[in-house]
């Protein structure tokens, strides 16, 4: 269980626990930008950051948010955002608006023929928001079909994106900056910043930090209050993922052998955080404690949610969106990997602790794919606890 090596050409251990510091310190190399020449950057007036992905996708994004507002401190920075994670963007100081794409609303709409009018004319309402923003420089961190429709719609003149072979779904076709990068397997912060380093803009100084809403924070404490877990040491436990990312999912019996455990060793008091999806697990989850306490949180909204994590002592689940939140908090998290690929999706700030089980796909040989192979079910329950063991003794940062 010892620390990776940062000696490694790369942060690839075996199966293991580790300290993701390699991960979160790794720098493959310069990225560039081809084909045709293009002139010096200007100072920009506007600068849009098209993001609208999953939130924790967005959570990746934001250290390019705060690189750009120290670079162009007198430019109007805007984000264009998907609904389901405006929550994270919406409110930064460093942002001056958001542009909300309401892709599951229109993507209804235009199903329904009693919307088709009102959904156009919401679609035309979103381009002259953008229109009216005044852009004249944007960068696309994404790299999907979405993403590559708002870059078109923007209509700004100067569009920074991956050039082909680094994006998806063609999306290089909608910018008009290109930059390759060293490898395609870099984590996502790294990745979404190199889009900035080959026009000159400094990135070293880029750490993000989600801020709850003081209400938001005000809820949180008040049922943590009601449960009498203020002031005490508790543990937060995410046993979800997606419906798509369903690969990623420890089993549920597993997670409550670790509550307990975690509360007869660790002096943890275990509280699962469940949004919609998990609802089905909870009383699977209760029913497996015997001598723990039984709590269960479902939190209002995603800013509750944060408000819950910013005062949990650790944060313990799989590469998913409440993980990369509580770790953009700065809360303790161990992560547990399988299918992912620590190198792209560990979490990006300490202290933090990666559990990693990559057996080699008998499909593709790969130890991260999308394949049906059982990486998660490698994961033991001593695994777990010696990622809490080992995070439990790392020092939390200041500020």
């Amino acid at each position: 269980m010892d620390p990776v090596s940062a000696a490694l050409p790369y942060p690839d251990p075996p199966s293991g626990v580790f300290d993701a510091a390699p991960y979160q310190a790794y720098h493959p190399g310069p990225a560039r930008l081809v084909g045709a020449p293009r002139p010096p950057l200007a100072p920009p007036r506007a600068v849009l950051i098209v993001g609208l992905t999953a939130v924790g996708d967005v959570l990746h994004f934001l250290p390019v948010a705060v690189a750009l507002r120290k670079a162009f401190p007198a430019a109007r920075l805007g984000w264009a955002v998907q609904d389901k994670a405006r929550g994270i963007v919406e409110g930064r100081a460093d942002l001056s608006a958001v542009h909300v794409f309401e892709r599951h609303r229109w993507g209804s709409g235009w199903m329904r023929p009693g919307r088709m009018v009102s959904t156009a004319r919401e679609i035309l309402a979103f381009r002259r928001g953008l229109a009216a923003g005044g852009y004249d420089l944007l960068f696309d961190p994404q790299g999907t079909v979405k993403s590559a429709l708002v870059n078109v719609l923007s209509g700004v003149p100067r569009r920074v994106g991956f050039a082909r072979g680094f994006c998806r779904e063609l999306n290089h076709l909608s910018t008009t900056d290109h930059v390759a990068l060293p490898t395609r397997r870099m984590h996502r912060v790294r990745k979404s910043l190199a889009l900035l380093e080959p026009l000159g803009i400094p990135t070293a100084d880029h750490a993000a930090r989600h801020e709850v809403p003081p209400d938001a924070q005000a809820a949180a404490d008040a049922e943590l209050e009601r449960l009498g877990l203020a002031g005490r040491r508790w543990l937060a436990l995410h046993p979800g993922t997606s419906a798509f990312g369903a690969r990623k999912r420890w089993p549920l019996e597993r997670f409550a052998a670790l509550a307990e455990r975690a509360h007869a060793e660790l002096g943890l008091a275990p509280v699962f955080l469940l949004g919609p999806l998990e609802r089905p697990f909870r009383d699977a989850l209760l029913g497996g404690l015997r001598s723990a306490p039984r709590i269960a949180i479902e939190p209002g909204s995603l800013a509750q949610l944060g408000g819950f994590l910013a005062r949990a002592a650790c944060m313990l689940g799989s590469d998913s969106a409440p993980l990369h939140l509580a770790s953009n908090l700065r809360t303790p998290v161990v992560g547990l990997y399988g299918p992912t690929d620590p190198v792209l999706f560990a979490p990006y700030y300490p202290p933090a602790v990666v559990v990693v089980r990559g057996l080699p796909c008998p499909r593709c040989g790969a130890p991260h794919c999308n394949h049906p192979v059982p990486r998660m079910e490698a994961i033991t329950v001593d695994d777990a606890l010696a990622g809490l063991a080992l995070v439990g003794g790392l020092t939390r940062p200041r500020g």
